[in-house]
């Protein structure tokens, strides 16, 4: 219980910044090809590294978030271990790839601001998605 409130409040405090923040569109935060890079490589390195069996598991074992008392499973734990250091990964191709943008603007100031927020958005989509899934996860049943 305690833990589904836990998810309640930080998604309604993070929404409610969003809402709020001087940036009054939620649309300049989406960023749809860093996440449709993050994902890819973070559950594709899953299956080449722990295989499609721990993997699939790894997406169902989402559920372990919310709940009290998780089983205790040291494979999935040390898959949601690697998943925030492969998110990290994919964060950092995001970025390198997305300098070639910010270096054919070098000659305009106002267009190189908007090409570096596509340069970080990677990162942020990337701690973000470690902090709030694969770490939370990763503690639970490493503890359990």
């Amino acid at each position: 219980m305690s833990s589904t409130v836990g998810w309640l409040l930080a998604a309604s405090s993070l929404i409610l910044w969003l809402a709020f923040s001087s940036a009054s569109q939620f649309g300049i935060y989406l960023d749809i090809p860093s996440l449709l890079l993050l994902v890819p490589v973070v559950y594709g390195l899953s299956f080449v590294i722990h295989g499609t069996d721990l993997t699939v598991e790894s997406v169902s074992g989402m559920k372990y978030l919310f709940v009290q008392k998780p089983p205790r499973n040291r494979h999935l734990a040390l898959l949601s271990k690697n998943q925030i250091k492969f998110s990290m990964i994919a964060a950092v191709i995001g970025m390198i790839s997305g300098l070639i943008p910010v270096l054919n603007y070098m000659d305009s100031f106002t267009s190189i601001g908007p090409a570096l927020v596509i340069v970080l958005s990677p990162l942020v989509y990337s701690v973000v998605i470690s902090g709030i899934v694969f770490y939370p996860l990763y503690k639970k049943l490493q503890a359990a």
